[in-house]
């Protein structure tokens, strides 16, 4: 049975959305942020360079659940990985005071 699939014509019949959801996977995937550390007071994320408002907006979302807002306080220097994707690590305090009512950007 080797090269078969277990239902006869599946495995062909799927690969244009097969390869749409790797696809789409991948797309979400490049464009979301990682954690590195958290806490309570702080954030780390490590996202690609180009987006760094997907920090803030996961930093936002972090912070607001303790009832504090996000401020940039580091912007890290890129990295840049096997096949030119850029990334870099910013570091954001959470402080006291509303979601969203502080300054939560700086130059980089």
């Amino acid at each position: 049975m080797r090269g078969q699939a277990l239902i006869p014509g599946l495995h062909r019949a799927h690969r244009p959305a097969r390869l749409a959801f790797v696809l789409a996977a991948f797309a979400a995937a490049a464009l979301a942020g990682c954690t590195v550390t958290s806490g309570p007071d702080d954030i780390a994320i490590e996202h690609f360079a180009e987006y760094p408002g997907v920090a803030t907006l996961l930093a936002e979302q972090h912070c607001a659940k303790f009832g504090k807002q996000a401020k940039l306080v580091q912007m890290g220097a890129q990295d840049t990985y096997g096949i030119g994707i850029r990334k870099r690590v910013s570091v954001y305090h959470c402080i006291d005071g509303p979601a969203g009512a502080g300054e939560t950007k700086a130059k980089p």
